[in-house]
């Protein structure tokens, strides 16, 4: 027999890490001063702390749905989760800009498993009468983390450092990973075979246009890397493309049959 949880507590358990990676999208912003005073970023690496997360976020979202549909999305979920408070906590340490934009990418690369994941535990955690309302209140703490980033950025970096706002995150992901043990299930999709490459060339796809446009905007007289990055995109592309299972269309299939079933002509005698 299963056991029930009360709606509120899967709305919590699946929103709280969703307000967490929604909020670290914008919430670095009003740090970037602070940072570039004690760290020395330039310029073109104050850019990258921004891009880096979201970079990887846009990049690893549609593979991170993937491995959730085939090896449980709970567990993905929860890896998501640790991934991402871990790669905060480092990025709270960094001593150099460097540093600091690698752990923003893995910051990332959680939130990837974070965001999407979160709301089909949810959809699969609330009886249908009530899926609506928590759809709406997942939808709600989603905009809020996005709109509220900066302010709280800005209210935490003149109460205490920089640092603090990575340093916030760690004990969240503390509470979240137990929440979501206790209170989501762990569903799989449909599919349950191993990830195709034509998902990984979609992916990797993704990832070299995303690369690109940041590279163009980040590096404006470096045309040719910029280009390369595009290239490798439309390459993984049509070969994502080309490795779907090609069926002949339906009008070719009835106009071949019916070609096989129509008596052949003879001749009048």
């Amino acid at each position: 027999m299963s056991r029930r949880i009360p709606v509120w507590l899967a709305i919590a358990a699946a929103s709280l890490p969703m307000f967490m990676a929604t909020l670290d999208n914008l919430v670095v912003t009003s740090a970037l001063p602070v940072v570039h005073a004690d760290l020395g970023a330039s310029v073109e690496e104050l850019q990258w702390i921004t891009n880096a997360y979201t970079l990887a976020f846009a990049a690893l979202m549609l593979l991170a749905v993937g491995l959730g549909d085939r090896i449980g999305r709970r567990h993905l979920f929860i890896a998501g989760i640790g991934v991402f408070t871990v790669s905060s906590a480092f990025a709270a340490m960094s001593t150099d800009p460097t540093a600091l934009i690698v752990w923003r990418a893995v910051e990332g690369a959680g939130a990837a498993a974070i965001m999407p994941l979160s709301l089909t535990l949810l959809v699969g955690s609330v009886p249908d009468r009530l899926r609506t309302v928590g759809i709406g209140v997942w939808g709600g703490i989603s905009g809020l983390g996005v709109a509220l980033g900066p302010l709280i950025g800005g209210a935490v970096v003149e109460s205490w450092s920089w640092e603090a706002i990575f340093w916030l995150n760690v004990p969240v992901g503390v509470i979240a990973i137990p929440l979501a043990l206790f209170a989501l299930p762990n569903t799989r999709g449909a599919g349950s075979g191993p990830t195709s490459s034509a998902s990984c060339s979609r992916v990797s796809g993704c990832s070299a246009s995303c690369s690109a446009s940041s590279a163009a905007t980040t590096r404006a007289g470096r045309a040719p890397r910029c280009w390369s990055a595009s290239s490798v995109a439309v390459h993984c592309s049509s070969r994502s493309s080309s490795a779907r299972p090609r069926r002949p269309h339906r009008s070719c299939r009835s106009g071949s049959s019916a070609t096989a079933a129509s008596p052949s002509p003879t001749s009048s005698p």
